[in-house]
């Protein structure tokens, strides 16, 4: 069996189509007579270990002979060994530099007897090995006698097994027999994927997020340095060093996985990274921030074109995980189809994004590719066609298992992203008879309706997710005089799920403190008409945060320069701003406080005047978007700010503080 016939009979085990010679001949370019060679091949492979053959009709179908003995098949794949498993060149060739890389002193008659091969072939092979290490700088050297080595540094020994790893790794699929028997032959204890998590862990607690290409060559990296011999369980670092994050990355992986990562690996990881310009990608997003980036960005955009966008919270709360997952949100394959909705303007809203989605590419520091943009414009139309008139909310009914619990989270998920009617949460069990029309269903469980939409996602929403039901949502709502179809199949649902539903709200707070109120104090409100300068004014705002202990003078500076960095992103709204600094710039506690101008401050770009001018400070850990929703309020209502602006500072505390 050769890794092409591996591949073929992998396929067929799927099930997921029916296999004919001609889409084997297609898929992997080979001639019919190639095709039928590697057929026979399989055949021989399943008759000797006692599983019926895959059997060619006359016009050139596969037919499986063994039924659903899939799982079988899988099991004698993987237990096969390279006698039975004919190596290509190309894999003799990677298992012989990985060899010479892990054990650094090999024999051709030996190395030949390992791999079933003649020396002839191994010589052959050996050649083409000479010429990868030559291309890498690194020396071969034979000695009579004593067979075959290597010479080189431990860092550049490290480096090389990354490269060919990198190759082996996303070449083969999981389940490949060449894949999982490098794996095992050279002891690999901790899988890719375990080193994925923990890598994913780190960048969550910290809030750091990498582009593509970074994150994977920065896995592939600590995948060799904890499996291949170069971490130590004994050896640690110094402790009179300063580390920096991804130094603190690798020490976290290690001291999951049992390691002690000493000088010399982080040395070299370091220098890995900057050969690879890996750093310069990092960033630690703060949500404040970036909150207040998407509403920049949108702002703009609704300047040339009266949208609103900015006061969608929807839209703005979609972005913002979005960005925050950014690896994932450009994966959405979608065609628009703006024939069916004329009141959106396609190429001069596609044009807009491109002119300002320069003020995201800045924040983030790195560039926003195609897809991600296409992303971008679907939950922009999305929010444009929830606003049209002439369009109805999609009717939405939440199934789950039976637990009220999971299917409420559910719809509190929902809720937040989406501007839905949703009907009822239901279990899989019940009909929807006498329940209004629904246009979709979204479950956590399949659900086999084919009248209506349905859509299967995790009980907590992930990206792919909420990608997918934006995507359903775009084609149901984008249809041309799209009907509502009925659901009469499912049993009515009685009362109980929402009257105890009703009961668990009624413990909410119902205090009438406002989230504003909870972080504000008398003190922290100042009148103010002598300043003029934005800089002072958040000086001045900064101060009473200082003075409350909530934050160090190094937050206030940096909220100025954020400013100077990235524009006036932080006004939300007409005479509203909220200035902010991440929370590794001195936080100690969450804290607001607010100068009133009623003169006005005019900002950076010399046309925008402020007359509330918050200063927010945040540890990172609540969830803060509600308040950035009231303070936001401020800014869309002019008659709210104009009696603001005629009261005193007692009277606009209060005003703010406490609900109505």
């Amino acid at each position: 069996m050769k890794k092409r016939s591996e591949e073929i009979l992998r396929l067929i085990l799927k099930g997921d189509k029916n296999y004919s010679l001609r889409l084997i001949m297609e898929k992997y370019k080979i001639s019919d007579k190639t095709a039928r060679k590697d057929l026979a091949e399989i055949n021989v492979f399943l008759k000797s270990n006692n599983i019926p053959e895959i059997l060619l009709s006359p016009d050139g179908y596969l037919t499986p002979g063994f039924g659903k003995e899939f799982g079988l098949i899988g099991r004698v794949l993987q237990s096969m060994d390279i006698y039975q498993y004919k190596l290509s060149p190309e894999e003799r060739q990677t298992y012989i530099i990985l060899l010479l890389l892990w054990d650094n002193n090999i024999v051709m008659k030996e190395l030949g007897d390992q791999l079933y091969v003649s020396r002839i072939t191994v010589l052959s092979d050996f050649d083409i090995v000479k010429e990868y290490f030559h291309s890498k700088d690194v020396s071969v050297v034979s000695e009579a006698g004593k067979g075959v080595r290597i010479e080189t540094t431990l860092e550049k020994r490290l480096t090389v097994i990354v490269h060919v790893m990198k190759k082996l790794l996303l070449e083969n699929n999981d389940e490949s027999f060449f894949k999982q028997y490098i794996l095992n032959a050279f002891n690999c204890e901790n899988s890719f994927n375990t080193i994925c998590d923990l890598t994913q862990e780190y960048l969550n607690i910290n809030g750091f997020v990498f582009i593509d290409d970074s994150l994977l060559n920065t896995i592939l990296y600590l995948f060799v340095a904890f499996n291949w011999q170069f971490s130590s369980k004994d050896e640690s670092v110094s402790l009179n060093q300063n580390y920096d994050r991804m130094d603190n990355l690798m020490m976290y992986v290690g001291y999951k996985l049992g390691y002690k990562v000493n000088d010399h690996l982080l040395e070299y990881f370091r220098k890995y990274l900057l050969d690879k310009n890996i750093d310069l990608y990092v960033k630690n997003v703060d949500d404040v921030e970036l909150y207040e980036i998407i509403l920049y960005f949108l702002s703009k955009i609704d300047e040339e074109t009266k949208y609103n966008l900015h006061f969608d919270d929807t839209l703005v709360s979609s972005l913002l995980l979005h960005i925050k997952n950014m690896r994932k949100w450009g994966e959405l394959e979608f065609e628009f189809k703006g024939s069916n909705m004329p009141f959106i303007d396609f190429q001069n809203l596609s044009r807009i994004v491109d002119k300002y989605i320069y003020i995201l590419e800045k924040y983030l520091s790195y560039r926003i590719n195609s897809n991600m943009k296409k992303s971008i414009l679907i939950h922009i139309c999305v929010s444009l066609l929830k606003e049209n008139e002439k369009m109805k909310k999609l009717n939405v009914a939440i199934i789950c298992p039976g637990s009220m619990a999971t299917g409420k989270y559910l719809e509190v998920q929902i809720r937040n992203y989406f501007d839905f009617e949703i009907v009822g949460v239901f279990p899989v069990s019940s009909r929807l008879e006498g329940v209004v029309p629904i246009d979709l269903i979204i479950s956590t469980v399949q659900v086999e309706k084919q009248d209506i939409k349905s859509i299967k996602v995790n009980p907590v929403l992930s990206m792919e997710d909420i990608n997918l039901i934006q995507k359903m949502t775009f084609e149901i709502q984008s249809t041309n005089g799209y009907v509502r179809m009925d659901n009469d199949r499912f049993e009515c649902v009685t009362d109980n799920f929402s009257r105890q539903w009703d009961v668990e709200r009624s413990g909410c707070d119902n205090s009438k403190v406002s989230l504003i109120g909870e972080l504000l104090s008398r003190d922290s409100l100042i009148l103010d008409e002598t300043i003029t300068s934005w800089k002072d004014g958040i000086r001045l705002a900064g101060k009473k945060l200082v003075e409350r202990n909530c934050v160090g003078p190094s937050f206030v500076e940096k909220a100025i320069q954020n400013i100077e960095d990235y524009g006036d992103y932080i006004i939300l709204g007409s005479g509203v701003a909220l200035a902010h600094a991440g929370k590794e710039y001195e936080v100690y506690e969450n804290g607001l406080s607010l100068l009133v101008s009623k003169k006005g401050i005019l900002f950076s770009e010399g046309d925008r005047s402020v007359n509330f001018l918050f200063c927010f400070s945040s540890r990172g850990i609540d969830d803060h978007a509600d308040l950035f929703k009231e303070i936001v309020s401020i800014g869309q209502d002019f008659d709210r700010r104009r009696k603001l602006l005629e009261m005193n500072g007692d009277q606009i505390f209060k005003k703010l503080c406490y609900k109505e």
